[in-house]
């Protein structure tokens, strides 16, 4: 039961991701733990989180940068990141140098989800 990511895209990936936690207080995304960096090379996939994808309502998101400087993937959700080669697990904050938008994941029924990133 996992989250994999899998990079289609031409150059190494860096993935941050985050999910709910019990031990982060507050309504979404406050109550969301984040970590980060998954460093996925082009062709290669990688399980980013590991367990029941289910737990906490299936409430999750990432945000994604190309090496290459050439792609973001992002959605609407505000949040930070940092550039640390490691972070986390964390509750999420806002005060971190680099502000970004995290796509939120509707896990379902599923717990286990591929994402693809192209």
């Amino acid at each position: 039961m996992a989250l994999t990511i899998c990079n289609k895209y031409s150059s190494e990936i860096a993935v941050a991701v985050a999910f709910k936690d019990t031990q982060c207080p507050g309504d979404f995304p406050a109550n969301l733990e984040k970590r980060g960096w998954a460093a996925i090379k082009a062709g290669e996939c990688q399980t980013v989180v590991d367990g029941d994808l289910k737990q906490g309502g299936g409430q999750m998101a990432y945000w994604a940068v190309a090496k290459d400087g050439h792609k973001v993937w992002e959605g609407t959700v505000a949040g930070t990141v940092n550039d640390k080669a490691e972070f986390g697990p964390e509750c999420w904050k806002t005060d971190e140098p680099y502000k970004v938008n995290f796509v939120v994941l509707k896990i379902g029924s599923s717990s286990d989800q591929t994402l693809n990133l192209s």
